[in-house]
């Protein structure tokens, strides 16, 4: 899954009422991981 086209999510590392956090990768700069709400 991309993420606004820059982001592809690698797993999702945790959730709640208020939404979900993912673990992500720039696929632009390569730079990761990163966190994405």
């Amino acid at each position: 899954m991309l993420i606004t086209g820059k982001y592809k999510v690698v797993r999702k590392i945790g959730g709640g009422s208020f939404g979900d956090i993912y673990l992500a990768i720039n696929i632009g700069t390569g730079e990761g991981p990163v966190s994405v709400a």
